[in-house]
Protein backbone atom coordinates (compact mmCIF):
# COMPACT_ATOMS: atom_id res chain seq x y z
CA UNK A 1 0.00 0.00 0.00
CA UNK A 2 1.40 3.60 -1.02
CA UNK A 3 -0.24 5.04 2.49
CA UNK A 4 0.82 3.81 5.20
CA UNK A 5 -1.12 4.64 8.95
CA UNK A 6 0.51 4.64 11.92
CA UNK A 7 -0.12 6.12 15.18
CA UNK A 8 2.72 8.93 16.05
CA UNK A 9 2.04 9.19 19.52
CA UNK A 10 2.17 6.46 22.36
CA UNK A 11 -1.77 7.85 23.88
CA UNK A 12 -2.68 6.99 20.35
CA UNK A 13 -4.78 10.59 19.96
CA UNK A 14 -2.56 11.43 16.66
CA UNK A 15 -2.18 9.13 13.55
CA UNK A 16 0.48 9.66 11.29
CA UNK A 17 -0.53 9.16 7.01
CA UNK A 18 2.94 8.74 4.97
CA UNK A 19 2.38 8.48 1.27
CA UNK A 20 4.83 7.07 -0.58
CA UNK A 21 4.81 6.92 -4.19
CA UNK A 22 1.79 6.64 -6.41
CA UNK A 23 -1.29 6.08 -4.49
CA UNK A 24 -5.17 5.36 -5.85
CA UNK A 25 -7.72 7.11 -4.72
CA UNK A 26 -9.26 3.33 -3.28
CA UNK A 27 -6.25 3.26 -0.93
CA UNK A 28 -7.02 7.04 0.04
CA UNK A 29 -10.75 5.90 1.01
CA UNK A 30 -9.98 2.74 2.80
CA UNK A 31 -7.17 5.21 4.95
CA UNK A 32 -9.64 7.89 5.46
CA UNK A 33 -12.40 4.78 6.21
CA UNK A 34 -10.11 3.44 8.61
CA UNK A 35 -9.12 6.63 10.62
CA UNK A 36 -13.40 7.02 10.92
CA UNK A 37 -13.63 3.02 12.06
CA UNK A 38 -10.87 4.10 14.33
CA UNK A 39 -12.53 6.88 16.09
CA UNK A 40 -16.40 5.63 16.03
CA UNK A 41 -14.94 2.24 17.53
CA UNK A 42 -12.86 4.53 20.41
CA UNK A 43 -15.41 7.47 20.53
CA UNK A 44 -12.97 9.68 20.55
CA UNK A 45 -11.85 12.71 17.47
CA UNK A 46 -7.82 12.24 16.36
CA UNK A 47 -5.77 14.47 15.07
CA UNK A 48 -3.79 13.35 12.01
CA UNK A 49 -0.48 14.92 10.04
CA UNK A 50 -0.52 13.82 6.56
CA UNK A 51 2.64 13.62 4.62
CA UNK A 52 3.03 14.03 1.22
CA UNK A 53 6.72 14.93 0.87
CA UNK A 54 7.47 11.35 -0.55
CA UNK A 55 3.74 10.99 -2.10
CA UNK A 56 2.74 14.17 -3.88
CA UNK A 57 0.98 12.35 -6.88
CA UNK A 58 -2.64 12.61 -7.90
CA UNK A 59 -4.01 9.77 -9.46
CA UNK A 60 -4.59 10.40 -13.13
CA UNK A 61 -2.51 13.43 -12.91
CA UNK A 62 -4.24 15.99 -11.77
CA UNK A 63 -7.70 16.83 -9.79
CA UNK A 64 -9.46 18.92 -13.71
CA UNK A 65 -9.98 15.31 -15.08
CA UNK A 66 -13.45 13.27 -14.85
CA UNK A 67 -12.27 10.84 -12.03
CA UNK A 68 -10.60 13.58 -10.63
CA UNK A 69 -13.40 15.50 -10.36
CA UNK A 70 -16.13 12.92 -9.24
CA UNK A 71 -13.08 12.02 -6.42
CA UNK A 72 -12.52 15.44 -5.31
CA UNK A 73 -16.49 15.86 -4.81
CA UNK A 74 -16.43 12.67 -2.59
CA UNK A 75 -14.13 13.94 -0.98
CA UNK A 76 -15.73 17.06 -0.22
CA UNK A 77 -18.76 15.29 1.14
CA UNK A 78 -16.78 12.97 4.29
CA UNK A 79 -17.92 15.16 6.65
CA UNK A 80 -21.71 14.79 5.35
CA UNK A 81 -22.25 12.08 7.70
CA UNK A 82 -21.76 14.12 10.98
CA UNK A 83 -18.58 12.92 12.03
CA UNK A 84 -16.80 15.62 13.59
CA UNK A 85 -13.44 16.22 11.91
CA UNK A 86 -9.96 16.60 14.04
CA UNK A 87 -7.50 18.83 13.74
CA UNK A 88 -4.96 17.95 10.71
CA UNK A 89 -1.38 19.09 9.86
CA UNK A 90 -0.21 18.78 5.90
CA UNK A 91 3.59 18.04 5.26
CA UNK A 92 4.60 18.76 1.97
CA UNK A 93 3.03 21.80 0.62
CA UNK A 94 3.67 22.26 -2.89
CA UNK A 95 1.71 24.45 -5.53
CA UNK A 96 -0.37 20.96 -6.52
CA UNK A 97 -1.59 20.79 -2.65
CA UNK A 98 -1.76 24.95 -2.71
CA UNK A 99 -4.10 24.54 -5.60
CA UNK A 100 -6.26 21.63 -4.08
CA UNK A 101 -6.76 23.19 -0.65
CA UNK A 102 -7.79 26.66 -2.48
CA UNK A 103 -10.47 25.01 -4.56
CA UNK A 104 -11.87 23.19 -1.70
CA UNK A 105 -11.75 26.51 0.25
CA UNK A 106 -13.53 28.46 -2.74
CA UNK A 107 -16.66 25.45 -2.45
CA UNK A 108 -16.50 25.34 1.55
CA UNK A 109 -14.24 27.15 3.79
CA UNK A 110 -15.54 25.02 6.95
CA UNK A 111 -14.09 21.89 5.52
CA UNK A 112 -10.24 22.96 5.49
CA UNK A 113 -11.08 24.99 8.89
CA UNK A 114 -9.10 22.13 10.85
CA UNK A 115 -6.40 22.20 8.40
CA UNK A 116 -2.79 24.03 9.02
CA UNK A 117 0.66 23.64 7.16
CA UNK A 118 3.71 22.65 8.48
CA UNK A 119 7.49 23.21 7.02
CA UNK A 120 9.04 20.07 8.71
CA UNK A 121 8.23 17.35 10.69
CA UNK A 122 8.86 19.30 14.24
CA UNK A 123 6.81 22.27 13.31
CA UNK A 124 4.21 19.52 12.05
CA UNK A 125 4.29 18.26 16.19
CA UNK A 126 4.14 21.33 17.54
CA UNK A 127 0.90 22.43 15.64
CA UNK A 128 -1.09 18.75 15.83
CA UNK A 129 -0.33 18.55 19.29
CA UNK A 130 -1.21 21.89 20.24
CA UNK A 131 -4.45 21.32 18.18
CA UNK A 132 -5.32 17.94 20.14
CA UNK A 133 -4.57 19.41 23.56
CA UNK A 134 -6.78 22.35 23.00
CA UNK A 135 -9.78 19.84 21.24
CA UNK A 136 -9.55 18.14 24.51
CA UNK A 137 -9.85 20.75 26.65
CA UNK A 138 -12.77 22.10 24.85
CA UNK A 139 -14.31 19.00 25.27
CA UNK A 140 -13.67 18.54 28.85
CA UNK A 141 -14.85 22.02 29.87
Amino acid sequence: MAIDLFWDDSEQSVLLAEFNGKWSWDELHKTISTIKSLSKERGQVFGAIIDLRKGMHLPGGNIFNKEGLDQFKRLLSLGDDGDEQGPVVVLGMNGMVKMVFDAIKRVDKSIVETVAFAKDEADARTIIYRAVANLNNQASA
